[in-house]
């Protein structure tokens, strides 16, 4: 199941259900049939801090360092640079526990999948959590699907 975290943007095509809450996406991913996740921050009013992007990849952090979800693909799709970046750092955590890599991708005019290099176009990096052996193909889709709900 490919979940998307978002209470605003609509859920690309290719995934199969849209959450808008914290605790909706922690509902799933303990289900185990989660395969892939892409988060937002930022979900609506949040005085308390606990309804946000933030604590599901805390969340995810947590439960694959104890082994009690299944290895998954995380994205991180918010504007909210500050609360991205404490995101991608939990997500990487949990690379170490399931041997995953982290990377910069974008897709170019041409539609070919590329790594991150000096003359990228800032606009079009989207970072990808993988297994070793994920197709390129796979990869070009997490990065098409997660561009195209940024601009929507």
């Amino acid at each position: 199941m490919r979940v998307w975290l978002d209470d605003i943007r609509p859920m690309p095509a290719d995934f199969d259900i849209h959450v808008k809450t914290a605790d909706d996406a922690i509902r799933l991913l303990q289900t185990g049939k989660v395969t892939a996740i892409s988060l937002d921050h930022d979900l609506g009013e949040d005085p308390t801090h606990t309804n946000n992007g933030g604590c599901v990849a805390d969340w995810i952090e947590q439960a694959a360092y104890h082994g009690k979800i299944p290895e998954l693909v995380a994205t991180v799709h918010s504007d909210n640079c500050g609360a991205t970046i404490a995101m991608r750092q939990a997500l990487e955590n949990t690379n170490k526990y399931w041997g995953k890599i982290r990377g910069l991708f974008w897709v170019d005019d041409d539609g070919v999948l590329r790594g991150v290099g000096p003359f990228t176009p800032t606009d079009r990096v989207v970072e990808v959590v993988y297994l070793p052996g994920t197709p390129s193909e796979d990869i070009k889709a997490l990065v098409l699907s997660t561009l195209k709900a940024k601009k929507a």
